[in-house]
């Protein structure tokens, strides 16, 4: 039986009419395709190709073998160029699977920007607010933060999320600033439940001391974007991931509390179930494109 790359191998020899671009097409050398070629007609037993330095003749015997494996080479080329043009080119479908807060935030400028550079790629964007991952197979790239619990996965680690305790100028006009952590018991504190430590807010200062403070409010909700509002709104104090409020602070719309304090910082990773070397075209230019422009939005 003639090994499948070789019938490849034969049938791109004889649709090029060339050694040389039978092996660019191949992604191989010419003393490689020479050697293959003299091995199938050692095992066949018989002269397939006459070479000069003008042309390539197919013999009877080659004429034989091209018309019976033509028609299964050229479906087996095409599914190789198919795969390889995947892999070599930036186009084709990418399934995402982000935290909701984190892809309307710093996800989706990035990726505006990316398609104008690549407007042959895709987005299948899957949101949700859960730490597992979903099964292989279901997402080409994933985001997650804090401790990951696969260990199936490559997952590279960009930065860190850090928190941020702020309030509005208007909260502060009627109720005042808290200078240390203990003042925040005084103050209605808006906060997340999906927050494994519950109601806790933790700080530690210059020295290494640690505050657990716990805290309480008239508003306890699961979408961290929701206290977003509150909190502009005049409502409270929160305890927000610092990407979700840099803008505001910026804009002075809201003020950093304790800011002489140190937040938590939570470990943030991009996620794909593929070797780095194995990449398609089309993730390995996301990934890229992503590293080095995420930091502008954390």
């Amino acid at each position: 039986m003639i090994p499948i790359e070789d019938m490849i191998l034969f049938v791109s020899i004889a649709n090029n009419g060339s050694f040389t671009q039978a092996a660019k097409k191949l992604n191989t050398s010419v003393a490689n395709v020479s050697k293959r070629v003299k091995q199938l007609e050692s095992k066949l037993g018989v002269l397939l190709l006459i070479r000069s330095t003008r042309r390539l003749v197919l013999t009877d015997a080659g004429k034989q073998l091209l018309e019976h494996c033509a028609p299964i080479g050229i479906k087996m080329e095409e599914a190789y160029y198919s795969i390889v043009d995947s892999h070599q080119k930036p186009e084709g479908k990418i399934i995402l699977n982000s935290n909701t807060n984190f892809a309307n935030i710093v996800l989706a400028p990035i990726i505006e920007d990316f398609l104008k550079t690549y407007p042959k790629i895709n987005f299948n964007i899957v949101l949700v607010n859960k730490l597992d991952l979903p099964p292989l197979g279901d997402y080409h790239i994933a985001f997650r933060s804090g401790n990951l619990k696969s260990s199936n996965v490559i997952a590279k680690k960009f930065g860190v999320i850090k928190y941020v305790v702020c309030t509005s100028p208007k909260y502060l006009e009627k109720f005042g600033c808290p200078l240390i952590p203990e003042d925040l018991s005084k103050h209605n504190c808006i906060d997340y439940d999906y927050r494994s430590e519950g109601r806790i807010w933790s700080f530690s200062n210059k020295q290494g001391e640690q505050f657990h403070i716990r805290t309480e409010g008239n508003i306890i909700a699961n979408s961290s974007a929701f206290i977003r509002h509150q909190v502009l709104f005049g409502t409270g104090i929160v305890y927000l991931p610092q990407f979700m409020v840099k803008r505001e602070l910026a804009q002075k719309k809201l003020v950093k509390i304790l800011p002489q304090y140190i937040t938590k910082e939570v470990p943030v990773y991009i996620i794909y179930p593929y070797k780095t070397s194995l990449l398609p075209k089309k993730l390995g230019v996301f990934i890229d494109f992503f590293l080095n422009h995420v930091h502008n939005l954390m």
